[in-house]
């Protein structure tokens, strides 16, 4: 059955520790069912309905409809995602090319270092 937590616990004020004790899981299982939209099972709607009431939990019953018009934010989301990763993977990109181009400058500077003590050394012997 799926329900949504979330506004079930900020209207009703309840903890999501004292929610996972009341229906026999983990906090972060409770987190993990509200940022996903997971169903409850039944015994721990069961559980739900005993301690807060029947009426009430059933206030935040999502049926089907409901259930897609859920799932809609997390498909945005799941495309910002995606946005951000390919954002990530061109600026990876960029980086990486900037490297080349630093190492390969970094050795025309070696080179030149090189060089200029070579015609150092050769004045240095002109002059003796």
């Amino acid at each position: 059955m799926y329900i949504r937590l979330r506004d079930f616990r900020d209207e009703n004020k309840i903890q999501q520790s004292e929610l996972a004790e009341v229906i026999g899981v983990t906090q972060s299982t409770i987190s993990r069912n509200e940022a996903l939209g997971r169903e409850l099972t039944k015994k721990q709607f069961e559980r739900l309905c005993e301690r807060y009431g029947e009426e009430l939990v059933m206030k935040y019953v999502m049926h089907e409809g409901d259930k897609e018009e859920q799932e809609a934010p997390m498909s945005s989301l799941a495309e910002f995602i995606k946005g951000k990763n390919d954002a990530n993977r061109i600026l990876t990109d960029v980086l990486l090319k900037q490297q080349k181009t630093i190492e390969a400058q970094a050795l025309l500077l070696a080179e030149m270092m090189d060089m200029l003590k070579r015609d150092l050394a050769e004045i240095k012997e002109k002059l003796k």
